[in-house]
């Protein structure tokens, strides 16, 4: 839930820059300006960035509504259809990392500059994070930003790893015996489970959560080992990053039989 939270609280401010930039731009208008906001998440998430979308548009004499979509396919036909029609009522969309490069070159998106002069955009932008802007340079004029950067946090109970350091050596062989399903040798040669858990590699990692499924606690015996695996892009990410961990690159990213990729799958 924390977690949540203030993935909302980033991206909403994130969004709630860009319809600044977008609302401002409008403010010569003489009647009340109407904009859709698209985001790509819960009935939840919506309500409650409508709540704060509401009092922030009311300033400018703008109302937006926010809608979501589902499927990547949702949002195409949507900005088709704007096409189309010439609507213009979509303002600010939340965009899937993997239609990202697809909708600037179809088009759909617009670079800020048409929304804003730079003047105004280097001062709104000054609270943003400038070692994202590199994400964003990859065409000519800005018409994307990363709405955040994801950092993987690891949350452990510490009674379960100082146990695991006293009797690691009596499971060693169970555990190894069970990895050779997967990898053919087990636990590598010389193998000692790290103390330190900042430190821990996949093979540490992997150890803590048998041990920790095979030993009762609050009279529960269950899988104590847990990871994201929702069809999402913060998911693909994730699954990229165990990539580059596993001494891949760029290049082995785009080939799925690559080693790195085939490793970190394994490890999944």
């Amino acid at each position: 839930m924390l977690n949540r939270l203030r993935r909302m609280t980033i991206v909403g401010g994130i969004i709630f820059l860009l319809i600044g930039v977008v609302l401002i731009s409008g403010c010569e208008r003489k009647t009340p300006g109407k904009m859709t906001v698209l985001i790509q998440g819960s009935d939840a998430y919506a309500r409650w960035l409508q709540t704060k979308i509401t009092k922030f548009s009311k300033s400018f004499d703008w109302q937006v509504t926010v809608s979501t979509y589902v499927q990547n396919e949702d949002l195409l036909d949507m900005l088709n259809l704007e096409q189309e029609t010439q609507s213009k009522i979509i303002g600010v969309i939340e965009v899937p990392l993997e239609l990202s490069q697809q909708l600037v070159r179809h088009k759909k998106v617009i670079p800020f500059s048409r929304a804003a002069s730079e003047e105004r955009l280097a001062r709104d932008l000054r609270t943003y994070n400038p070692a994202m802007f590199p994400l964003t340079q990859k065409v000519q004029k800005v018409s994307l930003m990363p709405e955040r950067a994801d950092v993987f946090l690891m949350v452990y109970l510490k009674v379960p790893v100082k146990n695991l350091l006293k009797e690691w050596k009596l499971y060693e062989r169970e555990f190894s015996f069970v990895l050779q399903r997967y990898n053919h040798w087990g636990l590598p040669i010389g193998y000692s489970f790290e103390k330190d858990p900042s430190k821990w590699d996949f093979y540490d990692l992997a150890f803590m959560g048998y041990y920790w499924a095979a030993k009762p606690y609050h009279d529960a015996l269950i899988p104590r080992l847990g990871h994201q695996g929702l069809p999402t892009t913060g998911t693909l990410n994730a699954l990229a990053t165990r990539v580059i961990e596993s001494g891949g690159t760029n290049k082995d990213l785009q080939n799925p039989l690559s080693r790195p990729v085939v490793d970190m799958f394994q490890w999944e």
